[in-house]
């Protein structure tokens, strides 16, 4: 059929159908249904995938893939994680070994990124498990050279501002101990509560409520089928040394329709969000200001996950095999969305195998980007900002005084929200890996000791003083990430270890040292000849901060640690800068990158003496991009950058791709 609309056709673009089962002769010659492609190794079988779910089939495609450590905690006397009742393990393990790849439906014959070591922690699509079970399966995966998992099994929901799970907490302890990474699905809205919500929405009956987007946030309505709690991410996805990962609707299907999601490029319906809400009072009264910090979210990214209610708008994956019908499935979920990334993880790792993952996890995030802007948010936060006014101050929002509305709106606004439901936003498969010649991306893989300044020096290529024209011709976007043992039952100091990062003036040219010592010391001389005259405190410290700057003032850094003793911290963080010709000229074409590294006050003095023996590693992924302008064109910003800093060639390489134009990282 598809041929003969194509010989009726002059001029076609593509030709492409969802993927479904042929017919071949097997080894006795005889008919038989398969899945109609074929999976070569990976590069390296140094690069593993653990997949933590109802175990993997050992179906064709996957065969040449499967690594069997006998991991099976539903049966530790007759262990088998390759035995089989439900397909969703063995359709997550196949989009974590090759990808995005999966939905090029034209394609018959893959590479995959990965070699997949099936985790069985499940029988069926649900059930209960030990968390120690699960742990001591993940050590013993690690112990055998696994660093990338995929967790897609949900635990409960979590309730607003709840403590961080047990769950959480050993995740993080083993991401901590092992250089490993796991990616985790945030869970989906129950199929039954939206299956309720449908069910009366046509009638008109809340839906401000239950359509897509009020559904996710409002916590001044509610209705017998829904409250919004039950948006919330599920247990263990707050985990912070690790991945989380959220659903786009996008199920990777051309004109395939819609479900309950407006537009594909949005999150789905059916994801989760964070669960800490600083617009509700915790004990009777708001959470104080020095204890807000927008840094904390999850998920960190979203992936295509398909949306739901509709059947072709959901993914097509692949089932088990069993029956006629069974070898692909419509299905839709972040199960799918987290396995998608950590193909990416598998890709860094492949390509750069002396990368920590730590360093992976910076370079996930950092190629993330919204692929909508917030507006579909606006309506539903303008409401809600009315409701916590009317709560809070007895007034409407428009009729608070200035002061009272930057309150809300510290807490409450569609940025805010789109946060929590897409984190960073979804990863760009080209630029987690590759450099262009007017892009590049830069990986430091550092430590730091407690107390202390770290600084790193990037040289600016002379040829972008040429740039004529008014505004930025340079975009920095840097991400930081780091782990830390995690501190049991205490929600402000879970993370006791603050690392940060700022883009400053090199202060003492060449000399990252000498910098990073002024940088130390607050009365350090250097600032004498910023200062001299000056009498009281603001205006000296505003002197210092000019003089720091790359701009006129110094930025704010990625993060503010202060108070120390009350202020939670991140250890995932963005920042960027844009910068103009006549700011590389203050600089003299070096820019200083200075990390900054305390801990938590008030802790137990036995954390505080662990954190003060060792070196903290930490991870700074920065994206230096050159506006597209017409006037440079005949430069390349990868050569240059290259040939005037001394870079670590295990990390950054030369130029292999077959039109020259795409670099390594």
């Amino acid at each position: 059929t598809i041929r003969t609309i194509a010989s009726n056709f002059d001029i076609i673009c593509r030709i492409q159908s969802v993927r479904v089962p042929a017919i071949k002769e097997n080894l006795f010659n005889q008919p038989e249904l398969t899945w109609n492609f074929t999976i070569n190794p990976p590069a390296s079988d140094k690069v593993i995938i653990g997949i933590l779910d109802n175990g993997v089939k050992d179906i064709p495609p996957l065969h040449d893939l499967i690594v069997d450590y006998g991991l099976d905690i539903t049966d530790k006397i007759n262990p088998d994680p390759l035995r089989v009742f439900h397909y969703h393990g063995t359709a997550v393990a196949m989009l974590a070994a090759i990808g995005l790849d999966y939905f090029n439906t034209a394609k018959t014959n893959f590479q995959a990124d990965a070699r997949i070591v099936p985790i069985k922690i499940l029988n069926f699509d649900t059930g209960c498990f030990n968390i120690y079970d699960i742990e001591a399966a993940i050590r013993e995966a690690a112990n055998r050279g696994v660093r990338i998992f995929n967790l897609s099994v949900s635990g409960p929901s979590k309730m607003y501002n709840a403590d961080i799970s047990e769950y959480a907490y050993v995740l993080d302890k083993l991401s901590y101990e092992n250089d490993i990474l796991i990616f985790i699905a945030t869970g989906n809205l129950s199929g039954d509560d939206m299956e309720a919500m449908a069910s009366v929405t046509p009638a008109g009956k809340n839906r401000n409520l239950h359509t897509y987007p009020y559904h996710f946030y409002n916590p001044f309505k509610q209705s017998d089928e829904h409250v919004c709690e039950a948006t919330n991410l599920c247990q263990p996805s707050e985990s912070f040394n690790n991945i989380s990962v959220g659903a786009l609707a996008e199920n990777l299907i051309p004109g395939s329709p819609f479900g309950l999601t407006p537009l594909k490029e949005l999150p789905a319906y059916y994801t989760r969000k964070f669960y800490i809400d600083y617009s509700k009072k915790v004990n009777g009264s708001l959470v104080a200001n020095k204890q807000v910090n927008h840094n904390i979210n999850k998920p960190d990214i979203v992936m295509p996950g398909g949306d739901m209610m509709v059947t072709r708008s959901r993914m097509q994956v692949t089932g088990l095999g069993e029956i006629g019908t069974d070898y692909y499935k419509w299905d839709a979920g972040t199960s799918f969305a987290s396995p998608l990334a950590a193909n990416l993880a598998a890709k860094i790792i492949t390509q750069y195998p002396a990368m920590n993952m730590q360093s992976a996890k910076a370079l996930v995030i950092n190629s993330a980007d919204y692929l909508l802007d917030k507006e579909f948010l606006e309506v539903s936060v303008t409401e809600i900002k009315n409701e916590l006014a009317i709560s809070l101050f007895k007034k409407r929002f428009d009729l608070l005084e200035d002061g009272d509305r930057r309150k809300i709106s510290a807490r409450l606004s569609s940025e805010i929200l789109y946060h929590k439901l897409a984190g960073k936003g979804m990863p760009d498969p080209n630029k987690v890996i590759f450099s262009d010649r007017k892009r590049v991306t830069v990986v430091i893989q550092d430590s730091i000791a407690l107390a202390s300044h770290k600084v790193v020096n990037l040289n600016i290529p002379a040829y972008l003083l040429k740039y004529k024209k008014a505004g930025y011709i340079l975009i920095l976007k840097a991400t930081l990430c780091y782990k830390f043992l995690p501190v049991w039952n205490n929600q402000l100091g879970y993370n006791p270890l603050h690392i940060s990062f700022n883009f400053l003036k090199s202060l003492k040219k060449d000399n990252p040292v000498r910098t990073a010592d002024i940088l130390t010391d607050r009365g350090h001389r250097y600032y004498n000849q910023f200062t001299q005259g000056l009498t009281t405190d603001q205006d000296k410290l505003k002197a210092k901060k000019e003089a720091l700057g790359i701009k006129k003032s110094l930025q704010p850094w990625s993060e503010d640690f202060f108070p120390p003793s009350s202020k939670p911290f991140s250890n995932t963080q963005q920042h960027s800068l844009n910068i103009t010709k006549e700011e590389i000229e203050k600089v003299n074409n070096q820019i200083s990158i200075a990390v900054r590294c305390t801990y938590k006050r008030g802790l137990d003095q036995s954390v505080i003496d662990n954190l003060s023996k060792s070196l903290h590693e930490f991870s700074i992924v920065i994206t230096i991009e050159e506006k597209k302008n017409t006037q440079l064109e005949n430069f390349d910003l990868y050569d240059e950058l290259v040939a005037i800093n001394q870079l670590d060639t295990t990390l950054i390489q030369a130029a292999e791709a077959e039109d020259d134009l795409d670099a390594d990282l």
